[in-house]
């Protein structure tokens, strides 16, 4: 719904020097994210969530099932898809809401305590995204 109302937006107004973006981007359906990157939609992401507990990610699993929580925060998929990502912390609810962490936390998907899932191909950065997440976190929404 809201990738339909930008894109409505975007055939009434023409191209513009400003650039639309959606955030708490937790749950999203992978035929979305091509067209996030076509309308040039800045993915706002928070690494500090990739870092589930099992008892966190079990109560995500029995709200939303297991192969939607298996797949939230496709941050990689962002990036693979070439569309624009920005990084955040959602402080205060992200405490202590250090950028460093939350760089770890988006090319590793869990902390150094290894607590983290990495299951699933969303999870990890390919080789070469490295360099992406800590520019998500300067400048990535240009």
């Amino acid at each position: 719904m809201t990738l339909d109302a930008a894109e409505k937006a975007l055939k009434q107004t023409g191209p513009h020097d400003f650039r639309d973006a959606i955030t708490h981007l937790q749950v999203v359906d992978r035929a979305d994210i091509p067209r996030m990157a076509k309308l040039g939609i800045v993915a706002s992401t928070d690494p500090h969530w990739f870092d589930m507990g099992p008892d966190y990610f079990g109560m995500l699993a029995a709200v939303l099932g297991e192969e939607r929580a298996e797949h939230q925060l496709p941050m990689k998929s962002f990036f693979d898809a070439g569309v624009v990502v920005t990084s955040a912390s959602g402080y205060p609810v992200t405490d202590p809401a250090y950028p460093l962490i939350g760089m770890q936390k988006g090319i590793l998907r869990q902390q150094g305590s290894g607590s983290g899932r990495t299951r699933n191909r969303h999870y990890r950065l390919r080789p070469g995204a490295y360099s992406e997440c800590p520019r998500a976190w300067h400048h990535g929404g240009r």
